[in-house]
C-alpha cells in the first residue's frame, strides 16, 4: 500500500548522505535515522561526537508522526539518482519504499527500529 508519500529532493538527501558518510568513524555501516514528526521529514546521523540533522518539509500532505527508522547509508544512495518519493505506510514495520518515474521504479529498504 502506498497511502502516505511525499515527494523528497534527492540531490539534497544525497549531500547529506555524503556529509554523514564523511563524518562516521565506520565508512562501511554508517546509518541514517530518517522521522516524520509535526508534517516534517527528518534526516539525522550520529556517531560518537558526530552528528548533523537536516529536515524536509512535505508539502500537501499530513505525514503522521512516526518513529524515527535507522536506514543504512549504502542502500540510500545506490537509489538517489532515481527516486522521487518515499512511501511512509510501512515505517513503523521497519520498512521504507523509495519511488522514482522514468522508469517506474521501486526501491525496498529494510531499517532497524531504534
Amino acid at each position: 500500500q502506498a497511502d502516505t508519500t511525499a515527494l523528497i529532493p534527492p540531490d539534497l538527501i544525497g549531500s547529506f548522505i555524503k556529509r554523514a558518510t564523511a563524518l562516521a568513524e565506520n565508512k562501511r555501516h554508517t546509518y541514517i535515522a530518517l522521522q516524520a514528526s509535526n508534517g516534517k521529514l527528518s534526516l539525522e546521523f550520529s556517531e560518537g561526537l558526530s552528528s548533523a540533522d537536516e529536515f524536509y518539509l512535505v508539502e500537501d500532505l499530513i505525514v503522521p508522526d512516526l518513529d524515527p527508522i535507522d536506514l543504512d547509508a549504502s542502500k540510500l544512495t545506490r537509489a538517489m539518482q532515481h527516486i522521487t518519493e518515499i512511501v511512509l505506510d510501512h515505517v513503523e514495520r521497519g520498512v521504507i519504499i523509495l519511488q522514482g518515474k522514468n522508469p517506474d521504479f521501486k526501491y525496498l529498504i529494510a531499517g532497524r527500529a531504534k
